[in-house]
């Protein structure tokens, strides 16, 4: 088996957000995200995209926010995120 990735640009995916909160976030926004694996990391970001499919779990409408990073860790965050890993996102727009 081989997994094959384009690592030039990261994406962090936000997954099951409530369509209640849906209209209250828009693409362009400044987000700001944190590791709890990492401790003290902080990197920002920015929503490209909200998915137009919709997961239905339960009855409760989700969609997936893409959540482009940006290029402003001087340590170096490909170098400490890894695939799978958890983020915390703060929307600060």
């Amino acid at each position: 088996m081989i997994r094959i990735a384009d690592l030039g640009e990261w994406v962090a995916l936000l997954e099951e957000v409530p369509e209640g909160e849906i209209p209250g976030v828009q693409p362009g926004e400044q987000v700001r995200l944190t590791a709890p694996a990492l401790p003290g990391f902080t990197i920002g970001g920015r929503m490209e995209a909200i998915d137009l499919h919709y997961t239905e779990v339960e009855g409760d409408i989700f969609y997936t926010v893409e959540i482009g990073l940006e290029e402003t860790d001087p340590g170096g965050f490909r170098r400490r995120l890894r695939w799978g890993m958890t983020v915390e996102v703060e929307f600060t727009d």
